[in-house]
């Protein structure tokens, strides 16, 4: 198994791209926004709740189609928000080649990062690392 180099990234007004659309790709949209970047957000069919969502905040950018390899040009942090095996084997030697970081959340094999689980306490914040496992 891989260990995985924990680390505490300030995201505020950074580039991140999110591919996908059901209640995942939501959680993590949120995630980033709550952290500060600035996101944008490629998915060919976006549920109605994230079509909602993302027309709640400036910082978000929704755009209603597959992935580009240009989608990686520019942004600091990418995820795959859904099981696709597709777009990971295109995402990940691209994100690879382009040094973004990558996070497939259902298939870690070619991330170079993963979220943790975190617990907070006000300004507080304890991270769980399964190096990228389901626990």
């Amino acid at each position: 198994m891989n260990r995985f180099f924990l680390a505490a990234l300030d995201l505020r007004n950074r580039d991140c791209v999110l591919f996908g659309s059901g209640e995942e790709a939501l959680l993590r949209s949120g995630t980033l926004v709550e952290h500060g970047a600035r996101l944008h957000i490629v998915t060919p069919d976006p549920s109605e709740e994230l079509r909602r969502w993302s027309a709640e905040h400036s910082v978000v950018n929704l755009e209603e189609r597959e992935p580009l390899e240009s989608d990686l040009d520019g942004v600091w942090l990418a995820v795959l928000a859904e099981h696709n095996e597709t777009w990971r084997r295109f995402l990940a030697p691209h994100a690879e080649r382009k040094r973004v970081f990558f996070c497939a959340v259902d298939d870690p094999a070619e991330n170079s990062f993963a979220h943790v689980g975190v617990a907070r306490a006000g300004a507080l914040q304890i991270g769980v690392s399964t190096s990228g496992a389901l626990p």
